[in-house]
């Protein structure tokens, strides 16, 4: 919201964002949120799991405060359990290179996407009764967009 507000940024992709009278919504979709596993993980051919399933095992969690760490501390209190995290970080790609040659559990939302390579060293598997997280793009209100954020919006 502040690089947007202070021009810092055209567009910004938000997980969970609250309506906001100084952004204009540009597109918006419900994304599925999975823990991501080596295909080698004990938990791969389970095809679905819970937080409490997770939780005994070794995670790793985007950092505190974010809307992804926000849905799975609040999907964990309903559950009973607790996520503690291996390791925290905000870099997708680098956590789930991690987490595909080694034993770790990250989460990412379904728009993410993997080259054949990736999806043959990592398993995608459904969280149980969680609920989809509602994913938009955003610009500032008001504020015209260079041909290139234009072109990337869309």
């Amino acid at each position: 919201m502040t690089d947007l507000q202070e021009f810092h940024s055209d567009i910004g992709l938000c997980l969970n964002l609250p309506d906001h009278s100084d952004l204009s919504v540009l597109g918006m979709a419900e994304q599925e949120i999975f823990a991501v596993v080596s295909a080698r993980h004990p938990l791969a051919a389970a095809g679905e799991v819970s937080i409490a399933d997770i939780s005994k095992h070794q995670i790793v969690l985007p950092p505190q405060g974010s809307g992804l760490r926000l849905m799975l501390d609040q999907q964990a209190n309903l559950e009973n359990a607790f996520l503690t995290p291996a390791v925290e970080s905000n870099t997708y790609a680098s956590i789930a290179s991690a987490c595909r040659s080694g034993g770790l559990i990250t989460f990412g939302l379904s728009l993410y996407e993997q080259s054949e390579d990736e999806a043959a060293q990592a398993v995608l598997l459904k969280i149980t009764k969680m609920k989809p997280a509602n994913v938009r793009l955003v610009k500032l209100h008001g504020r015209t967009l260079s041909p290139a954020a234009a072109k990337l919006a869309k």
